[in-house]
């Protein structure tokens, strides 16, 4: 059940790898997991899904990995779920329109489908 859609903007650390589905149209989606730390010191992070399609989807899978700080941009929709255990739970999804990489290497302007890389 959604519960909402919203443009948000996240900075955070890619807490898992990315990964590429293929689809039979021959596009293609990447995701991975962000956790954004609290904005106080002894506060959970929150963590977000990311997908991106398309040739950001490539961009990610090529050059995104675990641990690296990355700027998010993109559409938020929160789920709620009732998990295995019986549990509410709430999803934070995001699909991603921009991405800029924060760990230092190499250009870290914002990268979007349209587009050409800088390397």
């Amino acid at each position: 059940m959604a519960a909402g859609l919203a443009h948000i903007s996240l900075i955070g650390n890619v807490g898992k790898a990315p990964e590429t589905r293929q689809f039979d149209s021959g596009s293609s989606s990447t995701t991975f997991t962000l956790a954004v730390a609290g904005r106080k010191k002894d506060a959970e992070s929150t963590w977000y899904s990311i997908r991106v399609f398309g040739k950001l989807a490539e961009i990610v899978q090529q050059y995104v990995v675990k641990g690296m700080k990355v700027f998010v941009s993109g559409d938020l929709e929160m789920r709620t779920y009732v998990d295995k255990n019986g549990n509410n739970r709430i999803s934070y999804d995001v699909t991603a329109d921009h991405i800029n990489f924060l760990t230092p290497k190499g250009d870290s302007r914002p990268v979007s489908a349209e587009e050409d890389l800088p390397f």
